[in-house]
């Protein structure tokens, strides 16, 4: 796999434009939670209808795409508490050539510029030493131990 030479930006989606893009945003999702550990646990087909479904019609949720061209080569997708300086990560992905360029960390800047919060948090799975790391280098720290108690269901 070669490395991506593109020059690539980020850009914040408006609401309606999250449609536009939806095949790329729902084939990148699909290769990142495949390719992760903690996509294991999820309907990956699920996740992914839900996350761009609450994308494209709740207000409080916000979307950033980098790009070059017309190729999408990364995503965050999260969700700003109202009247906080607060959002919550549900999704980061970039695609495989471009990863370890740089790209994630300008999804989060983008982010935290466009939407002026201060506060970030999300969920990272502890058994992934890549996505640990990553965060870890932004300087993010555990905010609660490690949970005492699992969601479970039946018939989910």
């Amino acid at each position: 796999m070669s490395a991506f030479s593109g020059d690539v930006s980020a850009r914040k989606l408006a609401q309606t434009q999250v449609a536009a893009y939806r095949p790329g945003l729902e084939a990148l999702l699909r290769v990142a939670l495949s390719a992760s550990k903690s996509g294991q646990a999820f309907d990956v087909e699920r996740e992914v209808t839900m996350t761009l479904d609450m994308a494209e019609r709740h207000p409080h949720y916000v979307t950033v795409v980098a790009g070059s061209g017309e190729r999408v080569v990364g995503v965050v997708v999260a969700s700003i508490e109202p009247d906080t300086d607060s959002a919550f990560i549900l999704w980061i992905a970039t695609t495989p050539d471009v990863q370890r360029q740089g790209i994630g960390n300008r999804l989060i800047d983008h982010l935290q510029d466009s939407t002026r919060v201060s506060r970030v948090t999300g969920y990272v799975n502890l058994d992934d030493p890549v996505a640990v790391g990553f965060w870890t280098a932004r300087g993010w720290r555990r905010v609660h131990p490690p949970p005492q108690r699992v969601l479970m269901g039946r018939g989910l």
